[in-house]
């Protein structure tokens, strides 16, 4: 009850920026009657969106908004720190701590990511299951659901497949660890997870498309993927750069709200390095670590992997790290003296106060994470519609909400002969907001037709990079002499204009 009023009150009916284009994918998939694997990166996710769509007759445009992945994340999240604590209290409130964050919003409705964080706890408690697994018999049959899940990583997410792969080489090389520094019985017995790791890299070199599609290209290309890195885009949350002309006009918390989401995440970081500080002294008095122990290890160990990885990319991804850190401070409760208890209990109020201030803040503020229209962005419709009709050549360029939605819409018309959307560069907002001094050179040369989404409380573009709204800039946009106005709604929420 406490996660549905949270979600009812704080999330609904936010949707995150690539929703609707995963949407046009399991659109088309159900019109073709079979998925064509040489234009989705993970199939599963289209299969599954279709499914759901047919067996509960809710509409792609609801779909999105919906916590349709929230009973059975919550469930297997309880589970997995129900397996690494014993405490009731302690599992259950570091389970509403993690699930009434209110950054955490994409991980409870149909989101490609939520798909992959459901099977990816599903390997974490299985792997809990198999460490603590008496026979061979056990370990042998947990090995096989293992690797179905990490096939069916394969299909869903390309994300969460890597970060299970990392957290059973994590596991691996703690068991390979304890095994050098003390060579008991016990350590000797453990169950090893490198050919399981092996399997999985092999599924993934085979089966993934992703990997070789998007993921290598976007690596090599990461200097132009992005302007800055991820950890440079945590910097500009706190300040403005003199460097960067566009350094007024990014997405920023209010400094109160900043603050206390500042806090939050700092408890979580500080509880996981002192776990890492204490479980890092046991190998080195030849004591051996717990499985909850190793889990947790394994958990920062993927989640450190991940945030290197996106890193080069441009995004700051430490979602895994928070993770590690939430079932950190159970395990360290669990296993502390009195002391370190009564610190880590008052932790835990803490965050648990820091939460109800930041969704209060958050309502107040309306800085909701992800897009909120209680119209699943009707207004949208027409301007949509607009563009499918247009079939000259000309390319729509938008930020990548609004190109997710035209995704959506040419799939539901079926349309064909129709250019596809581009997404707004840095370049071309500069240009837009008069910030380049070669705006008229380039606009001379630009075939594309520009369309402005007032409607949006911010706008994303790739290498996620995320603006406040345009309508600061409305008057200055409209009356610009570098663009000529060709389509306005009634209401004047969508303007789409062509260079002169």
């Amino acid at each position: 009850m406490l996660f549905f009023l949270f979600f009812f009150t704080i999330v609904y009916p936010s949707i995150g920026d690539f929703d609707y284009s995963h949407m046009a994918s399991a659109i088309v998939s159900e019109d073709m009657g079979h998925v064509n694997l040489s234009n989705y990166t993970t199939p599963g996710s289209c299969i599954y969106t279709v499914m759901v769509s047919e067996t509960s007759a809710i509409t792609y445009d609801s779909i999105p908004t919906l916590p349709i992945q929230s009973i059975p994340l919550i469930f297997l999240f309880v589970v997995m720190l129900r397996r690494l604590m014993i405490k009731r209290w302690a599992w259950l409130s570091l389970s509403a701590v993690y699930f009434t964050f209110s950054t955490n919003p994409d991980r409870f409705t149909l989101e490609i990511h939520s798909l992959g964080a459901v099977l990816f706890l599903l390997l974490v408690v299985l792997t809990l299951l198999r460490i603590r697994a008496r026979s061979s018999g056990e370990i042998s049959a947990n090995s096989i659901v293992i690797v179905l899940v990490l096939i069916s990583l394969n299909f869903m997410d390309y994300q969460l497949t890597f970060v299970a792969l990392a957290f059973l080489l994590g596991l691996e090389l703690l068991r390979y660890l304890q095994r050098r520094v003390s060579p008991t019985p016990s350590t000797q017995s453990a169950p090893k997870f490198a050919l399981l790791v092996l399997l999985g890299a092999i599924f993934v070199l085979d089966w993934n498309q992703f990997f070789y599609h998007t993921f290598i290209p976007t690596i090599q290309l990461s200097s132009e993927y992005s302007s800055s890195s991820g950890l440079q885009k945590i910097f500009n949350a706190f300040s403005h750069s003199a460097s960067d002309p566009l350094s007024d006009y990014y997405r920023r918390n209010p400094s109160l709200l900043l603050f206390s989401l500042v806090i939050w995440q700092a408890i979580i970081f500080t509880a996981l390095l002192y776990f890492l500080i204490r479980t890092s002294r046991k190998p080195r008095v030849r004591q051996q670590l717990s499985a909850p122990e190793r889990t947790v290890l394994a958990l920062g160990f993927s989640g450190i992997l991940l945030l290197l990885v996106y890193e080069l990319i441009g995004s700051a991804a430490y979602e895994f790290m928070t993770i590690a850190g939430v079932a950190g401070i159970g395990v360290l409760h669990q296993s502390g003296g009195i002391r370190l208890q009564k610190i880590l209990g008052a932790s835990i109020v803490i965050l648990v106060v820091l939460n109800l201030t930041i969704n209060a803040m958050v309502v107040s503020t309306g800085y909701y994470q992800g897009q909120k229209d209680f119209s699943h962005f009707e207004s949208l419709d027409a301007t949509a519609e607009w563009c499918v009709e247009q079939k000259n050549g000309v390319v729509v360029v938008s930020d990548v909400m609004t190109n997710s939605f035209l995704l959506k819409t040419i799939a539901a018309e079926k349309a064909t002969g129709f250019q596809v959307p581009g997404t707004l560069s840095r370049d071309q907002i500069m240009m837009i907001l008069g910030l380049d001094d070669n705006t008229s050179m380039l606009l001379e040369n630009s075939d594309y037709h520009f369309l402005i989404n007032y409607k949006e409380q911010h706008y994303t573009i790739l290498g996620w990079d995320t603006f406040n709204s345009w309508s600061p800039e409305r008057g200055r946009i409209a009356n610009d002499y570098h663009f000529d106005v060709i389509y306005t709604t009634y209401n004047e929420d969508m303007l789409i204009v062509e260079p002169l």
